[in-house]
């Protein structure tokens, strides 16, 4: 419009950072959204920022977002690094043309309603000053036709005029006969649909009403069971607890060591007791047992077995030092000849001291040969057929006691499905109802609304009844007045033809003329409700219109045509040559703040 104004670069800036649940509270972000994991909570805004300037809305219209701030209650201040992403790529693809041609569209529309409106305005404003004026001088017709019924000879002499001039009051009294049909069928119409909009409203009313009602009654039945809800719950939760607890028992009372089972973990703790009485787990844990039992019984033999060893180990050694002497015979031999005095007393001695030396550094050999003794007994009873017995048993105990575990998991699991399903229901149950007052509430207010509806479209029908009356009423009294004017042109006519016709003319002229003088009344009346409606139809409904689509939507297509050429001729934030396709967008970081 011939003025320069200052175009900003469009762009659209989007901010995104991420809070730590610990340190910050009650967060909130304008123009964004906030959302919360738990743990942390993700904060995202936009702004426009110089948008509202480019577009010239005044901020009490319409504002538009030009910064974005987020407010919190921290503790421990800390802040991670934040990202702001910009772009003008949007309005780039913004195609202007369609806005802007739209709007010559509703302008040129726009002006041929003000140009017809003004035209209808001036219509009605003629009409109803023509009927003033006609009504204004009703008085004088009747005066004249008075002075012309008893001077009908004095009027003999101007018939000839009176008689062109009734021609053209005729033609015109035709003409506003029909445009007073037109508005009396419009007034009929006007009415018809009154009526139907009434009957609609009073109808809508009534089943909202109904509606309400059956709301109503939903939601006491939802509050009754909603209340029963914490009741339904609380007998799940115990009945879970009794089965846990018989479970409890049940695993004691088979010997088996496990954390106590709570709603929480029993399925993780029944699966690692299943997991660990699998067969080869068991094959294991029986053998175990066993071995540590064997091994414990041969071990409390040590002592004899050590003396054993000993023995044998003596054996050894006295047959070997015996050999040595040049004796030959066994230990048991020796140990004979001894007692019998066989061996002289020296020989002995000597034999003696020999077994003696080698015995006392024997220690370590009867040590270890009085373990792989151990060990040698303790294989063998691990091979026996009781030892193998028990411990194929231990394995079916333990394959009977997994069964057990399995199918107890199994019961407990069935359980669990039905007892989040019970806390499924009672949630679903607490929200219906919820849901279901707030659409009692809203039926309430819809309700209001229906019932002001109905009593509005009432009065809308009566005052279309009255406006239908009045018209039937103009439409009489234009009948009237077109049958007077035919009446009054045919008596002129018949004045011309003799003086006699003229004095019955006259007559029928002078007793029509109070019907004449009403139906210009009426006629008065209608026409200046036309042109008061028509008026404020104009002022208050097309001139707002026409200043609307001046005011505002021309401007702003406009400016969004040279936003969108701006945005477009900005493609490098460093410049691009000319052949080249380019976009540019900017991310602003800021520095992470410890604490």
């Amino acid at each position: 419009n011939g003025k320069d104004e200052k175009i900003y670069v469009p762009f659209i800036m989007l901010t995104g950072m991420l809070l730590d649940n610990e340190k910050f509270k009650n967060v909130e972000v304008t123009n964004g959204k906030v959302i919360n994991d738990g743990n942390r909570t993700y904060v995202a805004g936009f702004a426009m920022p110089g948008m509202q300037e480019s577009l010239g809305i005044d901020k009490k219209d319409f504002e538009l977002p030009s910064f974005v701030e987020v407010t919190a209650d921290a503790t421990d201040f800390e802040l991670a690094t934040t990202l702001t992403v910009a772009t003008n790529e949007v309005f780039s693809d913004l195609d202007s043309s369609k806005a802007e041609n739209k709007v010559k569209e509703l302008e040129k529309a726009v002006d041929d309603l003000g140009s017809a409106a003004q035209k209808l305005a001036d219509g009605t404003s003629a009409l109803y000053s023509g009927v003033g004026t006609l009504l204004n001088k009703s008085g004088e017709l009747v005066d004249g036709v008075n002075q012309l019924y008893k001077g009908a000879e004095a009027l003999k002499n101007g018939a000839s005029q009176l008689d062109s001039g009734a021609v053209d009051l005729n033609n015109g009294v035709v003409k506003l006969d029909s445009g007073i049909g037109d508005l009396n069928n419009g007034a009929g119409q006007l009415n018809s649909g009154a009526g139907d909009l009434s009957n609609g409203a009073y109808t809508l009313d009534s089943g909202v009403a109904e509606l309400q009602g059956y709301i109503s009654q939903l939601s006491r039945g939802l509050g009754t069971i909603s209340g029963n809800s914490a009741k339904l719950n609380t007998a799940a939760k115990q009945v879970f607890d009794t089965l846990l607890s018989a479970a409890n028992t049940q695993i004691a009372a088979a010997g088996i060591t496990a954390p106590s089972l709570t709603i929480e973990n029993y399925a993780q703790v029944l699966q690692q007791l299943i997991g660990s009485l699998d067969t080869e787990s068991a094959q294991k844990l029986a053998y175990d047992t066993a071995y540590k039992t064997v091994s414990a019984t041969v071990n409390s033999q040590r002592e004899v077995i050590a003396q054993a060893v000993e023995a044998a180990v003596r054996k050894q050694v006295t047959e070997g030092v015996l050999a040595a002497a040049g004796l030959s015979m066994t230990a048991e031999e020796y140990d004979a000849a001894v007692a019998s005095g066989a061996i002289p007393e020296e020989t002995a001695a000597q034999i003696s001291a020999g077994i003696g030396a080698q015995m006392s550094g024997m220690q370590g050999t009867i040590d270890a040969n009085t373990d792989a003794k151990i060990n040698e007994l303790i294989e063998q009873n691990m091979l026996s057929d009781e030892v193998q017995s028990q411990i194929t048993a231990g394995v079916v105990k333990a394959e009977a006691g997994r069964k057990s575990l399995e199918a107890l998991k199994v019961q407990l699991d069935s359980y669990n499905q039905f007892y989040q399903g019970i806390l499924s229901y009672t949630a679903g149950v607490d929200q219906a109802n919820s849901g279901a007052r707030q659409i009692l509430g809203g039926t309430a207010q819809l309700k209001n609304g229906t019932s002001s509806l109905a009593d509005g479209a009432s009065t809308l029908k009566n005052g279309t009844n009255d406006l239908k009356n009045g018209a039937d009423q103009l439409k009489n009294g234009s009948a009237q007045l077109k049958n007077g004017a035919a009446a009054l042109s045919n008596g002129t006519g018949e004045l011309k033809t003799g003086s006699v016709k003229l004095y019955d003319g006259i007559k029928t002229l002078n007793d029509s003329t109070p019907a004449l003088v009403s139906g210009i009344k009426q006629l008065y009346d209608g026409s200046m409700q036309l042109d008061d409606g028509m008026k404020k139809f104009k002022a208050e409904g097309i001139d707002k219109i026409k200043n609307a689509v001046d005011k505002d939507l021309k401007p702003v297509a406009q400016r969004l045509k040279e936003i969108k050429r701006v945005s477009g001729n900005y493609k490098s934030y460093g410049g691009a040559a000319d052949n080249m396709d380019s976009k540019v967008s900017f991310i602003f970081n800021t520095d992470e703040v410890k604490k």
